[in-house]
């Protein structure tokens, strides 16, 4: 798949110009290759084709693509859930803690008393 973020292509090509990218290993020179380039208009083409294939595919298998969908989002909600549980609990841990704080400190006004001795 070909992503693109910042002027990186993760195909491995980098933007040289405003319309086209030149593979990366041939601007950093890690790999020998002769020099090659796609214009953006070619890979707008080619990302484009590919989004129509995702979208036909979850039209016409709407079923399969939506529990394919719910499968993988649906260990990314759980473990984001007990993540949230945790941090609840650690939470509501403190805000006890506190409140013992808070009215130690009210019972200690009530007396006249300022401070521990």
């Amino acid at each position: 798949m070909i992503e693109i973020a910042h002027g990186v292509i993760a195909a491995g090509f980098r933007r040289i110009a405003t319309d086209k990218y030149i593979c990366g290993g041939c601007q950093s020179r890690v790999i020998d290759c002769t020099a090659h380039c796609i214009r953006e208009k070619v890979l707008d083409n080619i990302v484009l084709r590919y989004l129509r294939q995702i979208v036909s595919y979850a039209r016409y298998k709407s079923d399969e693509s939506y529990a394919m969908v719910m499968a993988n989002c649906g260990t990314e909600v759980k473990k984001q859930f007990k993540e949230n549980e945790k941090l609840r609990s650690e939470f509501e841990t403190k805000i006890a803690q506190l409140d013992k704080v808070f009215r130690l400190d009210g019972e200690m006004n009530e007396l006249g008393m300022t401070e521990f001795t």
